[in-house]
């Protein structure tokens, strides 16, 4: 072990301080018992000369031993060791990188002080470390052997800004501040069975800061936290906990949105209830700004309806429903159901008059229903419309008003209505019946 000069000084009355221009001559051999001689000589600005000896005595003391980490923080590590009857104390040396040596950090006073703090390190970082006993006896002190060198590692620090950057119906993707030296990160999940949190994933690489749980539950609230660790000569060191991140999954999709009744100013929007959700949206197409605007928002996970009032007849509306989560301030929300395109019912048609003008046949007239796409007429010699005596016709010219229907039977009375329809992707939505009239067939 080197030897450590103790400190001199020379003051002259005329020329100062001339502690620079000392010259010492001689060495120590720690490693060696005995006694060794320094000189420090120094000359004036007139040539006079002074000599000074040092006789510095070596002495086997023991070998610090037992040295480990009893204690460590991101930013702290507590060394201890077995502590020396009949030393004066001890000294601590910690490696340097910049000159790849070990300097002396502390030198400590009395022979039960057998611990030593180091402060103002950095998080996740391995330092090293090694002590030796001395003692003084007079003008002279004796130093030990060095302990073997302890290898520590401080702890990682504390994870920061867990949230979540993307989430679903069955899974959430946690993110957080990555951290430098770490050797990777642990997540946890809150498991409500043993009311405890358990490990799910361990990554590896301090850049990986991310995780995607899967196979969650729709709308369910869930508890993770995370932590970092450092792995070194065989251990691993962990850091404190994240904060808790409380979160939730998105609602699932909305399905089998349809229309459950209708007239001609309202229709009634059913779809699949969900449970454990907040509550749904309902969005209608706005045909001006060519977008979907929210015009209701339901409360409660089975008020799974919505009426859409004052609307037009024989009018193309289109709805589409989100289901949404509240939890804490904050609501997440789930995929938009498919778009449901449907229609109002056309205006009830006024039959203004039906007339037998020729042998065998009548003729309908009406008031034009707006909004249709065409009419449908029923006419029958049952009052009551009875399938066997009633039959059909339609008229697929919206801008029709009238019709003769032939091949009736002379002499007997017909009952007839009329109502409009809209047909909309194949399918035709028909307004209710008009008034019923009857005539004589001539």
């Amino acid at each position: 072990d080197v030897y450590v000069e103790p400190g001199y000084e020379a003051i002259d009355n005329y020329d100062g301080d001339l502690t620079s221009k000392v010259v010492v001559t001689g060495s120590v051999d720690t490693t060696k018992a005995g006694k060794y001689i320094l000189t420090y000589s120094v000359i004036d600005s007139d040539g006079n000369t002074v000599n000074v000896t040092r006789e510095i005595t070596v002495e086997n003391l023991a070998k610090v031993t037992g040295i480990k980490v009893s204690s460590r923080s991101t930013t702290s590590l507590t060394l201890t060791w077995t502590k020396q009857s009949g030393v004066t104390g001890y000294q601590v040396y910690r490696y340097d990188t910049t000159s790849k040596s070990f300097k002396l950090v502390k030198t400590i006073t009395g022979a039960d002080t057998n611990s030593y703090t180091a402060s103002g390190l950095s998080a996740a970082t391995a330092y090293k470390f090694k002590v030796r006993a001395y003692k003084t006896s007079g003008d002279s002190t004796y130093y030990g052997s060095n302990s073997d060198v302890i290898d520590a590692v401080t702890s990682p620090s504390q994870i920061k800004n867990v949230k979540i950057s993307s989430r679903n119906a069955t899974s959430l993707k946690l993110a957080w501040t990555k951290q430098s030296g770490v050797t990777g990160y642990q997540v946890y999940r809150y498991d409500s069975k043993s009311k405890g949190y358990k490990q799910i994933k361990t990554i590896s690489g301090a850049n990986t800061n991310s995780y995607t749980a899967s196979g969650l539950s729709a709308a369910t609230a869930y508890k993770f936290k995370v932590r970092a660790y450092k792995t070194a000569g065989g251990s691993t060191y962990y850091g404190t906990y994240s904060s808790v991140l409380d979160t939730v999954t998105a609602p699932l999709q909305v399905k089998n949105v349809r229309v459950s009744s209708r007239n001609t100013t309202s229709l009634k929007v059913t779809w699949t209830k969900q449970s454990r959700v907040t509550g749904y949206q309902i969005y209608q197409y706005n045909p001006t700004s060519k977008s979907y605007k929210l015009v209701k928002t339901v409360k409660g996970a089975t008020a799974n309806s919505y009426t859409a009032s004052k609307l037009s007849a024989g009018t193309t509306y289109k709805f589409k429903v989100r289901a949404y989560k509240t939890a804490g301030n904050n609501s997440y929300y789930g995929s938009y159901s498919s778009i449901l395109t449907t229609t109002t019912k056309p205006v009830t048609v006024n039959l203004t008059s039906v007339a037998s003008n020729s042998s065998k046949s009548m003729t309908l007239k009406w008031k034009k229903a707006q909004a249709s796409t065409g009419y449908q007429i029923q006419y029958s010699t049952s009052n009551k419309f009875s399938s066997s005596t009633t039959k059909n016709v339609t008229i697929t010219n919206k801008n029709t008003v009238s019709k003769t229907v032939k091949g009736l039977v002379k002499g007997k009375k017909y009952f007839v209505k009329v109502r409009a329809f809209k047909t909309l992707s194949g399918t035709k939505y028909y307004g209710s019946w008009s008034n019923v009239k009857s005539v004589k067939v001539k």
